[in-house]
């Protein structure tokens, strides 16, 4: 995961390490694990616009130079005063009183710590770009699941009104059944009685 930059100070800010083994000209302060064996700022090999701030005992953290200043290794912090040997190391004209070698100074810083912004902010937007793909595959499959759901749910209601209707019908059947067994009981009854009458008459006669 990736932390949003903390501003710390007028001249530092905080951003993420980024993938790969840290660019870092101080090796000896590390172990074989990659953690810090001392507690102090150590020299980037790609960029004096930029450093690793080490705490003993973990990871060294990346960090940028802010203001227009560069990482001094003598001095192990940020600055605008750089000595002529860190100026040459770093690609800058010596320190002189010309103005455009201050010009060159600012125009190169300022670059420098544009493009690291925009490259954080390319790849912030990367990762809110993937979390958003993700995010709609996962709401089209839940959407898909309910629409099964759905289907489902009115097959069982459709079924079970079918059910209803079917018991209805049979519950209808059942009483003319029970109906047709009452007056065929009451014919039986009637016919019983008038073949009895019938047989009393003619031995009577």
């Amino acid at each position: 995961s990736f932390a949003i930059p903390i501003l710390k100070s007028r001249c530092e800010v905080s951003v993420p390490s980024y993938p790969g083994p840290p660019d870092i000209s101080d090796e000896a302060n590390l172990n074989k694990e990659g953690l810090c064996t001392t507690t102090n700022n150590l020299t980037s090999k790609s960029s004096c616009s930029k450093y690793y701030e080490c705490i003993h005992g973990e990871k060294p953290t990346q960090k940028l130079c802010h203001n227009n200043t560069l990482f001094s290794k003598s001095l192990k912090r940020c600055t605008n005063s750089l000595s002529e040997q860190e100026s040459k190391e770093c690609g800058l004209s010596p320190p002189t009183k010309s103005g455009k070698s201050i010009i060159y100074t600012i125009l190169t810083l300022y670059t420098t710590s544009t493009l690291h912004y925009l490259h954080y902010s390319l790849y912030t937007l990367h990762h809110l770009h993937y979390t958003i793909y993700t995010t709609l595959s996962t709401l089209q499959s839940t959407y898909t699941t309910l629409s099964t759901l759905h289907n489902l749910h009115y097959t069982i209601y459709t079924t079970l009104t079918t059910l209803q209707s079917t018991y209805t019908t049979l519950s209808t059947l059942h009483n003319l059944h029970y109906t047709i067994y009452t007056t065929l009981s009451t014919l039986q009854s009637i016919y019983t009685t008038l073949h009895y009458l019938h047989y009393t008459i003619c031995t009577t006669l």
